[in-house]
């Protein structure tokens, strides 16, 4: 019993180089931004000790939509369901934010940021879906795949 090759993932999209840069960038910004809520020496001085209480709803709400959005994006997802996604994040930042008291204090100022969480990653993904899409010269339709 030999090791088996492991496929890689066949989408029939790939994302520009660039893009895909500007995506970990981002996602390391939002990681080191929330990482300040603990560590001091990621801090902003400039932002207050208010910004860095909200922060972490920034942060799961920019991660859910970028994350599930690029993957989308390169199975081929139209940019249209990619935004009713987003709605639906943002949605539910504001019920769990102002109804839901599970583990929660209800605060509006969560849900706004969420919100933008959300707002800025479903920019990036616009862009993405217009300007940083390319057909993936590897891909093989369930029907070829043997």
């Amino acid at each position: 019993m030999g090791l088996k090759k492991m496929k890689g993932l066949n989408f029939p999209f790939v994302i520009k180089p660039l893009f895909t840069i500007i995506y970990l960038l981002l996602i390391a910004v939002a990681m080191i931004v929330f990482l300040g809520r603990s560590y001091d020496a990621l801090k902003m001085p400039f932002w207050g000790k208010e910004f860095y209480s909200h922060i972490s709803n920034f942060t799961i709400a920019y991660l859910i939509t970028s994350v599930v959005g690029f993957l989308w994006l390169q199975q081929g997802v139209q940019i249209s369901r990619i935004i009713i996604f987003a709605i639906v994040v943002l949605l539910v930042n504001y019920l769990y934010e102002l109804w839901l008291p599970i583990i929660n204090t209800p605060d509006i100022i969560d849900g706004h940021f969420g919100a933008a969480g959300v707002l800025l990653a479903t920019i990036f993904l616009v862009i993405v879906a217009r300007s940083g899409l390319m057909p993936n010269p590897n891909f093989l339709p369930p029907a070829k795949r043997q």
